[in-house]
């Protein structure tokens, strides 16, 4: 059984998510699309990977390892994706974008974190708002990641001189 503060937990998944996305100047819009892939195959894979961990002898508690294993998969599209793609050029930009990230990374990884973790009295309190307001955060989050995506502009190929 692990016990820790999640609202500790969430912090840090929030300062980490925007501080990964500040740095690489990586766009809201990707990153924020890439997590909703990332939960989707979190649904579908979890178990499997679950599983995987438990035959590594690693000697967790099975909440632990399935919640492990679910934030994982809902990371992984989002950190890949950190290393290419469009950038922000603005630093207001960078700032919002980043911010906005760590907010959709932070809602969905709330059932993930919940689910691994002993919620006190007081973290049951917080966990229960948030997720609450998880799929709001969520929906919104998503049309504006879309809005982002649209904003985008590919850069047009040189034009031939014939």
């Amino acid at each position: 059984m692990v016990v820790v503060s999640f609202g500790l937990i969430l912090a840090g998944v929030l300062v980490a998510m925007f501080v990964i996305a500040y740095l690489t100047k990586r766009r809201f819009g990707v990153l924020g699309l890439a997590l909703a892939a990332g939960a989707v195959i979190s649904t579908i894979w979890t178990d499997m990977a679950s599983g995987w961990l438990g035959s590594h002898d690693l000697n967790l508690d099975l909440g632990f390892q399935s919640g492990l294993a679910a934030a994982g998969l809902t990371l992984a599209p989002a950190m890949l994706l950190l290393f290419s793609g469009p950038t922000y050029s603005g630093q207001l930009k960078r700032i919002v974008g980043a911010g906005l990230f760590a907010l959709l990374a932070a809602a969905f990884m709330v059932q993930p974190i919940g689910s691994a973790l002993v919620l006190t009295d007081e973290a049951r309190q917080t966990y229960e708002l948030i997720e609450s307001n998880r799929d709001l955060i969520i929906g919104i989050g998503l049309i504006v990641a879309i809005f982002d995506v649209f904003m985008t502009k590919t850069p047009k190929p040189p034009k031939s001189k014939h």
